[in-house]
């Protein structure tokens, strides 16, 4: 049964030609042959260039002298045949009446379309025992050989019949008496040359085919020009069948294999269209796998750009069967290159277009938005063969209707000795004997019990050669019970999907055994082992289900009592410990008795490469006394060791605190004021997203940064406990932590602050609970999502807590005054004044003061997005700060701005710094002693300030200075008042992290003086991740103060639109686009929100190269010619084939004894993309002077020597 190894896509090729109809139901796909390989005659030894069928007869041709029954041994059962056989399709047996022999190579046979003539072709000079110098007919009704053909004066490669002609191509320059260059036209008896003339100019032509009216001919092979022209003529030429005049042909501006290393080896045709394919090494081709071009124009239709050269191609029932030696078709939505490299020989492809291709990730010659075939699920798997010395398997494939049959120097088909034929049949006179394949150990399932009454069973997809879709059954006990789960699943051998399932219900303490087994529509099945489970006694602690049911992707306890394995309690990633490590301390859950590892220069990391989020928290809990700090969690190119790409980490300073950083181009971090390595439990929490980096520690948030939403751009895998750090901010001394772990969680969201703190409460930590507020001022700006929110309504400590829900506390410093009236109508709350004390020189005790401040108790980094709110009386003329950004908690400031301050006349000024002052100033004074409203505001759109409800003033600067500081009211230095400090009364003081629209500072104002709440309009907001061309948008931290968001439309920037939460657009191409979103509210009012986005092209991996030279057992080696087209090599990996290995562009080592050894280097780019290549070097041992000795005996006038 075949099915597509990708969706199929709906598209349009680069060049604008329809790659596959917009329906919502693409075509079905073709059915291919079985993957059984039947029982077939054999080659004793030798190779199979080329094949024909006839009816039911397969004629098999190449270099070999004896052929053997399917079954038999080498050397057993032989039949002579002098390179040219016959056998039954149908049976696989040897045609005995068909034994004619030639005395050399034979490089293509074709039968004529009556069948009653088979023409051959190669460098044999005679034919059962008759001259025939490189072409013969034999004639198939009486098996001799027709008299009084032509020769050849060169090697021919290819021959093609039609009705009324025969064509042949090769090396030669005359046929007969006639000169013809590499190919020529014959009469069906090949006794004369007929008028067709192509003038081929160098190289060979390996293949040709004619069109099925015989009116136009296409040639191919390794020529690089056609009567002096390249295109066409670049190893493909399409010509009038009759005189051989060219004709157009498209394809040969993008399929450009010829030369001494490339050519385009073998063509076909089902009527409609030729297929070709391509095969190259070095400079001088393009393609090595397969295309389709039109016979109505010479057009391209498709490009299959698998890696991996293509010696032949076959059609039959809508597919196209191939013989190469394919190691990767991912630009073509097939498999991977695997490291080492493994090969699929015979493949099979749609013959209409199913997609598009991708760009090559390694660095080959690519065809990015061609149309492209579909990859079906048919891998029979062949060995490659040592006849020919080229490490091949197939060089040959031929089909008819029923059948598919492939020759070459193989030993061995699907695990079974076949030596060089082999045939396939279609599925309903197959055995269809190919089944799932794997099995047992192979295959078992994860199966873990964690909860009472709960087992949680994990598994893989299995693969079948032929059938895309199998049947899934997971049984719990016995196979004769009902299936706990059956499903079917399709997914390509390559890119196997989990399926985690969880069996409830079952009494605590009894033991069960589960086995999985896969099924293909034939009813072969392959089953896991039996894995036996004892149903956990215990429930799971709050904390464990609030982090399962807080949506983790990854929940890795690290309770094991033994090995290296850590189970994913949450989904399917397990780790891998490395290094040194004990297991069974102490746990950090309060009534948890789930267990702890110590790492001590220890690290684990996942197993499966994916890309690095743009949006996750991270969680775990670290107790340490350690002074060296080291890594906790992080994200890496590198499963074990030292990554070269590392970010997305939390690790600890030296000192004992907690930074999190993320890489976007340059190094961005957060980190806490305090110090966590104090012997006792710490709770960590980072995370992400389009809110930017938040650090929590022990549920309450630590450090925060909004300018910061994405990280480098890789593949890798998360490591836990240790990675490369190197780099970094405040860089500890160990790159590994030094303590215990417990409890690390990985979620694809944000976690909001709420959950944070709920998580560390679960856990047995106290924290005060969250409370809106319920008065409608308090709630509207609640509902707003604020950073912080001061209310002032504390009775007494030298703080203020925080009403946002984030416990970022407001630390007050200095002369205030709590419980003065607040400035919300209907005296909600209460509002803080700070005051001035002068003292005459009379008044002994007392002491002068200036007003105070209020910071928040967390530093931020650098806010470039902000919005600051607080209402506020005085009757001051000496002016002062009322709000803004400070490099000090307390005292005066060297870093300051992002302020709003009072002048000495009341207006008020609301300042950025760049180098300048940025400045927006009221026309109008505040300081009537009344209570007003300010807000500023900057973001893409400038600085904003409004007060009371109405915008006072802009300023089109976007930037602040750059420092990390304390939100301060109250005070800090100005640029334009006699006192830094505000004397007066504030109130209700809030800071966002996002720019307040105007309509909600004008539903603020209205509802802070008591008037009813309008609409507001929603705020949106973007968050976008960039996969090389690929955007994927997120609206979900839109929010609504009043309401909720009714919906989502995108608008991509490129004529490309979506809707809804998320959404993704991949690009045509590489550049800079402004993405919008417009959201609308459940009151229908609307706002629109845009941000840039950069895609660019797949990374191109580098190329490894490197000269090495022996000088006896030493060998220098230098890899300087190793290149990046798209970036820079930033590290090179050497391993001399001994054991030993170095790093550097440049390397020597010195082996202990001569011999053939391989040496790799691989190279890894900015992006971390690899590559590796190998050479061979015979070092030798140092000659030694030879040591001359010898005795004598003389004999009279003789002597002897010795």
């Amino acid at each position: 049964m075949a099915a597509a190894l990708t969706a199929p896509v709906a598209a349009v090729a680069a060049d604008g030609s329809s790659v596959t109809a917009a329906a919502d139901t693409p075509a079905p796909l073709p059915d291919t042959v079985s993957a059984d390989a039947l029982p077939t005659l054999q080659l004793d030894n030798g190779v199979v260039w080329a094949q024909t069928i006839v009816g039911t007869t397969v004629y098999a041709a190449g270099q070999f002298s004896n052929v053997r029954p399917a079954g038999s041994a080498a050397g057993q059962n032989l039949t002579a045949r002098g390179n040219i056989v016959a056998y039954d399709v149908t049976t696989g047996a040897l045609v005995s009446s068909f034994s004619p022999s030639f005395n050399g190579r034979i490089n293509d046979v074709a039968a004529s379309p009556d069948g009653k003539k088979l023409y051959v072709t190669g460098s044999f000079s005679q034919v059962n025992g008759q001259n025939r110098s490189r072409f013969a007919i034999i004639d198939l009704t009486t098996g001799g050989l027709l008299p009084g053909t032509l020769s050849l004066n060169n090697i021919g490669k290819t021959v093609y019949a039609t009705a009324d002609a025969v064509y042949v191509g090769g090396y030669f320059t005359a046929v007969g008496s006639t000169q013809r260059m590499r190919v020529a036209k014959l009469v069906p008896t090949g006794t004369s040359v007929l008028p067709f003339a192509v003038p081929v100019d160098n190289g060979q032509v390996q293949s040709i085919v004619a069109d099925p009216t015989g009116t136009q001919v296409v040639i191919s092979g390794n020529f690089t020009t056609v009567g002096g022209s390249d295109n066409p003529g670049y190893g493909l030429y399409r010509a009038d069948g009759q005189s051989g005049a060219g004709l157009p042909l498209g394809v040969n501006t993008e399929i450009r294999d010829a030369g001494e290393s490339s050519g385009i080896m073998s063509l076909a045709t089902d009527g409609t269209k030729f297929y070709g394919t391509g095969w190259h090494y070095g400079g001088g081709g393009n393609l090595e796998g397969t295309f389709a071009g039109s016979w109505a124009d010479g057009s391209r239709v498709w490009i299959e750009d698998c890696h991996g050269d293509t010696y032949d191609i076959a059609v039959a029932n809508g597919v196209a069967y191939s013989a190469s030696h394919k190691h990767y078709c991912g630009n073509s939505g097939g498999f991977p290159q695997t490291d080492p490299w493994s090969f699929n020989h015979a493949t099979a492809w749609t013959t209409d277009v199913r997609g598009v291709n991708t760009g090559d990730i390694y660095g080959y010659p690519d065809h990015p938005g061609t149309p492209r075939p579909e990859l079906l699920n048919w891998f029979p798997q062949t060995t490659p063969g040592s006849y020919t010395g080229q490490g091949q398997a197939v060089w040959s494939v031929a089909a008819n209707s029923d059948y598919v049959v492939y020759g070459g120097e193989f030993p061995s088909v699907n695990g079974t000795k076949q030596y060089g034929l082999v045939r396939f049949a279609k599925r309903t006179i197959a055995p269809n004997k190919q089944g799932p394949r794997l099995s047992g150990t192979a295959w078992d399932p994860s199966v873990i019990s964690f909860s009472s009454g709960r087992v949680r069973l994990s598994f893989g997809t299995n693969w079948d050669r032929d059938d895309y879709t199998l049947t899934y059954r997971v049984f719990r006990d016995s196979e004769t019970s009902t299936p706990i789960l059956e499903k079917q699943i399709g997914a390509p051998f390559w890119e196997p999907q989990t399926t985690t399932i969880d069996d409830t219900g079952l009494a605590p303490g009894s033991s069960h055994r589960y086995r999985v087994t896969a099924t293909d529509p034939y009813g072969n099945v392959a089953k896991s082992s039996w894995i036996t489970v004892t149903v956990s006694s215990e429930n799971l602690s709050a904390y464990a289900q609030s982090v399962i049911d807080g949506g983790a992707q990854n929940f890795w306890r690290l309770s094991e009592t033994s090995g290296a394995g850590v189970i994913d309690w949450a989904g399917a990633s397990p780790l891998t410990l490395d290094g040194t490590y004990t297991r069974g301390a102490g746990g950090a859950i309060s009534g948890d008795t789930n267990t702890a590892t110590t790492f001590a220069g220890a690290s684990a990391g996942t197993t499966a490469r994916s890309a690095a989020p743009n949006t996750f928290t991270v969680e775990a809990w670290v107790k340490t006394t350690s002074t060296s700090g080291g890594k906790i969690i992080g994200y890496g190119d590198a499963a074990t060791g030292n990554s070269s790409s590392y970010d997305r980490h939390v690790y600890m300073t030296n000192d004992g605190r907690i930074v999190f950083g993320v890489y976007p181009g340059g190094v961005r971090t957060v980190t806490s004021a305090s110090a966590y390595n104090d012997g006792t439990w710490h709770h960590i929490v980072a995370s992400l997203g389009s809110n930017g980096m938040n650090l929590y520690v022990d549920g309450s948030r630590v450090a925060q940064r909004a300018d910061v939403t994405s990280g480098q751009a890789f593949t890798g895998f998360w490591r836990v406990g240790g990675d490369n750090i190197n780099g970094w901010d405040s860089q500890p001394s160990s790159s590994t932590f030094a303590g215990d772990i417990d409890d690390v969680a990985v979620y694809p969201t944000v976690l909001p602050a709420a959950t944070v703190r709920a998580h560390y409460v679960a856990a047995g930590g106290t924290s005060t609970p969250v409370v809106a507020p319920t008065d409608a001022y308090g709630a509207l700006v609640f509902n707003s999502s604020p950073d912080l929110y001061w209310r002032y309504d504390d009775t007494a400590g030298a703080t203020t807590a925080d009403s946002s829900g984030n416990d970022v506390a407001g630390v007050l410093d200095g002369d205030y005054v709590r419980g003065d009236a607040g400035a919300l109508a209907g005296g909600v709350g209460t509002g803080i004044r700070f005051r001035q004390t002068t003292c005459q020189w009379w008044q002994i005790g007392c002491t002068s003061t200036n007003g105070g401040t209020a910071a928040s108790a967390i530093a931020y980094a650098n806010p470039t997005v902000y919005s600051v709110e607080t209402w506020f009386k005085t009757t001051s003329t000496r002016g002062g700060r009322l709000i803004g950004f400070s490099g000090n908690q307390k005292g005066g400031s060297g870093a300051y701005d992002r302020h709003v301050y009072m002048q000495d006349d009341g207006r008020l000024v609301f300042g950025t710094w760049t180098g300048q002052t940025n400045t927006v100033t009221t026309a109008t004074a505040y300081n009537d002693g009344t209570w007003h409203h300010v807000v500023a505001t900057q973001a893409s759109d400038g600085m904003r300030l409004f007060v009371d409800g109405v915008e006072r003033g802009t300023n089109p600067q976007t930037a602040a200075q750059d420092y990390t500081g304390y939100w301060r009211v109250g005070g800090d230095t100005t640029w334009g008042s006699s006192s830094p400090n505000l004397i007066g009364t504030l109130d209700e003081t809030a800071v966002y992290s996002r720019e307040l629209s105007t309509s909600e500072i004008a539903a603020h104002y209205a509802v802070g003086q008591g008037q009813s709440i309008p609409n507001q309009t929603p705020v949106p907001t973007i968050s976008a991740i960039t996969s090389d061309l690929t955007v994927s948008v997120d609206g979900s931290g839109s929010v609504d103060p009043d309401g909720t968001i009714a919906s989502y439309a995108w608008d991509f920037g490129d004529g490309q639109s979506g809707a809804g939460v998320t959404a993704s657009h991949a690009y045509s191409g590489a550049g800079t686009y402004t993405v919008s979103l417009t959201v609308t509210d459940d009151d229908g009012a609307s706002a629109q929100t845009t941000q840039q986005v950069v895609v660019v092209a797949p990374n191109v991996p580098p190329t490894a190269a490197f000269t090495a030279s022996v000088d006896g057992l030493s060998v220098s080696v230098d890899g300087s010619a190793s290149a990046d087209s798209d970036g820079s090599i930033v590290s090179y990996a050497w391993d001399f084939g001994d054991g030993a290995t170095a790093t550097g562009a440049t390397a020597s080592h010195t082996y202990a004894g001569g011999g053939t050894r391989a040496i790799t280097l691989t190279v890894t780019d900015d992006r971390g993309a690899t590559n590796a290549t190998t050479s061979f070097v015979d070092p030798v041992m140092p000659n030694q002077v030879p040591v001359a000795g010898f005795v004598s005996s003389v004999s009279g006038l003789s002597v002897s020597v010795d």
